[in-house]
């Protein structure tokens, strides 16, 4: 296998640049093992594989990783906010026959923690009578 080959399945498998590929690769001695395994130390892949197509990893460190308690408040409030936003966007599909209700996921789960059996007992009847429930992903 040539330079050429080895960096564009570098770029391809990692989501790096051809300039990042060809100095892990001069760094490892042209070994790809030693090539993943720099950029998995540097942050730059994640280990557990590949899934064949085109990836581009972006390093995410998590709250744990946080060096000082201002930096894992910033992280955990970012993470949080991340995950807050993606659950508004979320929204729970209800449809009975021909009818179709659509609210947002977190106003779904407010009502489930406020009234936690008497939903219960509401889902599992209008189950019976035919609902589906879904989650809509935007």
């Amino acid at each position: 296998m040539d330079k050429l080959q080895m960096a564009e399945i570098l770029v391809n498998k990692c989501g790096i640049t051809y300039e990042e590929a060809a100095a892990v690769l001069e760094q490892s001695g042209y070994d790809m093992l030693e090539a993943m395994v720099i950029l998995e130390r540097n942050g730059r892949i994640r280990g557990g594989g590949y899934s064949g197509r085109r990836q581009y990893v972006v390093s995410k460190r998590r709250a744990s990783d946080a060096n000082s308690l201002g930096e894992f408040i910033r992280m955990f409030w970012k993470n949080f906010v991340s995950g807050a936003e993606h659950l508004i966007k979320s929204r729970l599909v209800i449809t009975m026959k021909n009818d179709t209700v659509r609210f947002p996921l977190i106003v779904a789960l407010l009502m489930v923690l406020v009234i936690n059996i008497p939903m219960a007992i509401a889902v599992v009847i209008s189950m019976i009578c035919g609902c589906r429930y879904s989650i809509e992903i935007r």
